[in-house]
């Protein structure tokens, strides 16, 4: 049983959520997740708990090859926010350095996008881990936003933007960790 923010109720045999898209069982069009109050299992066929736990599997699957690619992109970020953290952060870069330094910086980013739109189409079989999936792209955004900032201040040398990376990948890590709690509670 499915209740809308507005009242209104729908009963399907089962559902998914594939970005802010909730597609039920013999429904045709698919409706806004964020316009959902909550959903109740009634008597689930063994066929729908069957699927139910391939679509978990699968999600598992899928979510534990993203978080490996997702720590490389933080352990990268961290170490680059510690390299202009450093010392002397504004003479740690020659012309050719710096230049190395931002087109990493921008592979970083443009595979933290691939990362964002995996997470985004992961088919997700229980409303219960839409919360957990949000947090998760909360995080990556604060990353790429970490990433964004240490380019600009490498570029400028506006200390202002070193600090902001550094803020950034702080507010990434704790939204990491709430995810992760999330994740043990499932």
């Amino acid at each position: 049983m499915i209740t809308g923010n507005d009242g209104t109720v729908t009963r399907a045999s089962g559902y998914w959520i594939q970005g802010d898209r909730m597609f039920l069982q013999g429904a045709s069009e698919p409706v806004s997740v964020y316009g959902i109050k909550s959903v109740t299992e009634e008597n689930p066929t063994e066929d729908a708990v069957k699927r139910k736990d391939e679509l978990m599997q699968e999600m598992r699957r899928d979510m534990d090859e993203l978080l490996v690619r997702e720590k490389a992109i933080m352990d990268v970020q961290s170490a680059a926010i510690a390299r202009i953290a450093g010392p002397n952060p504004s003479q740690a870069f020659d012309s050719r350095t710096r230049k190395a330094f931002l087109a990493d910086l921008e592979g970083s980013k443009e595979r933290l996008d691939q990362l964002k739109d995996a997470w985004r189409t992961m088919k997700l079989p229980d409303f219960s881990l839409l919360r957990m999936r949000d947090i998760k792209m909360l995080q990556l955004m604060s990353l790429k936003t970490s990433i964004e900032q240490t380019a600009k201040y490498v570029k400028t040398g506006d200390p202002t933007y070193s600090e902001s990376a550094r803020v950034q990948l702080g507010m990434a890590e704790s939204f990491e960790r709430r995810f992760e709690a999330d994740l043990s509670s499932e």
